[in-house]
């Protein structure tokens, strides 16, 4: 449900009394922040009802946003007949948003930036619904979309994409795409670029490997029976900047131990594949 708070700020009784008190006008903040701090607790709870997906933007990265913070998206109302499939939540513009917002369908989303994984859903049997708390997946497309942890819908196996899937957490997705569209000297996203990936950057990433010879600028292994191996790595950090002079390509041994990059080795997927790249190494002589 929307809440629209009144303004308490123009209500000249209340303003009457805060001067008999000695209270400024202002003291607890203004209208605009009310609403604000009012949507934010919505967000972080159950989450905030709308009807049009309009209201949705996403950005260049595919993530979505409303009122300049990054959320997830879901539909709320889930019918029974005899048996009922949950729906999943979406962290991207995927195939399935995509579908939405070129045919501007109307529906009971929910937005949301709750990190528990426990969302309300209605289970409406007849015109009876049901409030219940579940644990929800998120959108294996919007994986695919994000490139997230390197999934892949044409090349991974099933039990592979499962996997991604069940450890996927929303604090997670969080850490790597914050909240708050700002930089960390505060600038707010339309004064300064994202550090995000540009739209095709899976394309400029291939087309960059491929004129490495799929090979490994820091160690040399070869790579071009292995593709998937070997990553483009942004040498300053901006993912937006994709000079050939800030790109390398690296297998993912060698990225994990860049700077900044500790965290790829917390990734049992990355692990496995970090061991793949050994064996190759040890087969092209590289590691003895």
């Amino acid at each position: 449900m929307i809440i629209n708070l009144p303004n308490f700020f123009q209500d000249n009784k209340l303003n009457s009394l805060k001067a008999k008190m000695g209270i400024d006008r202002y003291t607890y903040g203004n209208f605009g922040d009310s609403q604000i701090q009012g949507i934010r607790d919505l967000l972080n709870g159950e989450g905030q009802d709308f009807e049009n997906i309009s209201e949705i933007t996403p950005l260049s990265d595919h993530t979505l946003t409303y009122n300049n913070e990054r959320i997830i998206v879901y539909i709320r109302d889930v019918s029974n007949y005899g048996h009922y499939n949950l729906p999943r939540f979406h962290i991207a513009k995927c195939s399935t948003l995509r579908n939405m917002f070129t045919n501007n369908r109307k529906g009971r989303y929910v937005r949301t930036q709750n990190e528990t994984g426990i969302f309300f859903v209605n289970i409406i049997s007849g015109n009876k619904p049901i409030k219940k708390e579940v644990r929800l997946n998120v959108c294996k497309n919007c994986l695919d979309v994000l490139g997230w942890e390197g999934y892949s819908v044409n090349t991974w196996t099933e039990a592979q994409k499962d996997d991604c899937v069940a450890r996927f957490t929303i604090s997670k997705f969080f850490e790597e795409y914050p909240k708050f569209l700002s930089d960390n000297d505060g600038f707010s996203s339309s004064k300064s670029p994202l550090n995000v990936y540009p739209p095709h950057w899976t394309e400029i990433s291939r087309n960059y490997r491929q004129g490495k010879n799929w090979t490994c600028e820091q160690c040399g292994v070869v790579l071009i029976n292995n593709q998937g191996l070997l990553e483009t790595n942004h040498k300053n950090g901006n993912k937006y900047e994709c000079n050939d002079s800030n790109l390398e390509a690296l297998c993912v041994d060698c990225h994990s131990k860049r700077p900044m990059h500790s965290h790829m080795l917390n990734n049992p997927m990355t692990h496995t594949r970090i061991e793949q790249v050994k064996i190759i190494k040890k087969q092209q002589g590289i590691i003895l």
